[in-house]
């Protein structure tokens, strides 16, 4: 992709507001998606679901976005941060921020693994609210569709969540606070 084409999607995803702005933006960059992630999170004021295969940390090991996750937590006690993720081992060894923050605010947000059943889920996504959502349908690739208002495609992603969800497994490992 040339230079104007990725400062133009830079700057839709930075001027995209959640539950207002309408259509698909289609990424294909770590930077685009990293991008896309903080616009939704930072936006977000109730809830945040994400699956990931390794918690990417290109994506979500970054200063600015745990800011945006913690003050989701902070700031409104009936939030829900929950995050899925299918090898925790990874984050853990690299001191992952968003593990570390996990476990200081074990109240507001989880991080589980995935269950037995979903061992072999390969889509990544991150849902904002009741409108927002960035999808990978390969986790391996940073090829992705961006809506900051796909209300259906939310209620659809949220269900697929809630059943992992059900099925994951917590991890004491990624609960443990290192002192």
């Amino acid at each position: 992709m040339n230079d104007i084409a990725q400062q133009d999607l830079l700057d839709a995803i930075e001027q995209g507001k959640l539950g207002e702005t309408e259509g698909d933006l289609q990424l294909d960059s770590a930077a685009l998606n990293r991008a896309a992630v903080l616009s939704l999170a930072s936006q977000a004021s109730q809830r945040l679901y994400i699956t990931s295969r390794y918690l990417d940390a290109m994506l979500y090991d970054n200063a600015e976005f745990v800011e945006a996750v913690s003050k989701l937590a902070r700031n409104n006690r009936f939030s829900i941060i929950r995050i899925l993720i299918n090898d925790p081992e990874p984050a853990i060894k690299q001191g992952h921020r968003l593990v570390s923050l996990g476990r200081r605010l074990s109240s507001s947000i989880e991080i589980r693994r995935f269950g037995d059943e979903f061992r072999n889920y390969n889509e990544a996504f991150l849902v904002a609210d009741t409108y927002g959502v960035m999808h990978r349908k390969n986790a391996d690739l940073y090829e992705s569709s961006l809506s900051f208002k796909a209300p259906l495609k939310v209620r659809e992603l949220i269900k697929a969540f809630d059943v992992m969800w059900k099925h994951s497994i917590q991890d004491s490992d990624l609960r443990r606070l290192d002192l």
